[in-house]
């Protein structure tokens, strides 16, 4: 089994929520997930194993450090790292089926 074969499933997940098509989950974005916690989760992702780059937006590596981490602890403690990050990624499928429509007025991405 490869080191991240969950890394596709993270990239379809997250052009699931990157609505805009900007290439990165902005505050608007992350709040059909997350609600009145999306500042929150994005400080968090905001700067994951992407040299501490933090700009205010959530970018692809920054999300799959997070999934990544997942699997690592996950894998330190004798678990399979692999599951977790799909029961995560499940989970979040889940409240993302469940969460309202994204809005058509969503920013468009900046050229």
């Amino acid at each position: 089994m490869s080191e991240n074969t969950h890394e596709e499933e993270v990239k379809k997940f997250f052009s699931d929520i990157d609505v805009n098509g900007s290439g990165t989950l902005e505050i608007s974005e992350l709040k059909r997930l997350f609600g009145e916690n999306a500042e929150a989760v994005a400080a968090e992702l905001d700067g994951i194993g992407n040299g501490g780059n933090e700009d205010g937006v959530v970018s692809l590596e920054e999300l799959q450090s997070f999934f990544n981490n997942i699997k690592k602890n996950a894998d330190a403690a004798g678990k399979d790292g692999e599951a977790s990050v799909a029961k995560a990624l499940k989970g979040l499928r889940i409240t993302l089926a469940k969460a309202p429509a994204a809005e058509a007025a969503a920013e468009p991405a900046a050229e």
